[in-house]
């Protein structure tokens, strides 16, 4: 198993979680890496899987959620999160 094996296996497994969260409308926290390497936590309440940016040219899984630090809507790339847990 390679470093891209492990890195899809850690994707699927928070995509799973997501979908868990959901289904449940449950909250989030996450640790998350942003574009510019900083990390940061977060909650989220309310997600949604969001693919919107694929129209602009992206094919990338988002999801987008009330970010609790930011007090507002918020986007997050699925393969920027770091970990994931349901509250």
């Amino acid at each position: 198993m390679g470093i891209l094996d492990l890195w899809n296996k850690e994707n699927k497994s928070n995509l799973e979680v997501i979908k868990q969260a959901m289904t449940e409308n449950k909250d989030i926290l996450i640790k998350y890496r942003k574009f510019s390497g900083e990390i940061s936590k977060r909650r989220l309440s309310k997600i949604i899987y969001n693919n919107s940016f694929e129209d602009d040219g992206f094919h990338n899984d988002h999801i987008k959620g009330y970010c609790h630090l930011r007090r507002e809507e918020r986007t997050f790339k699925i393969d920027r999160i770091i970990s994931i847990e349901i509250i």
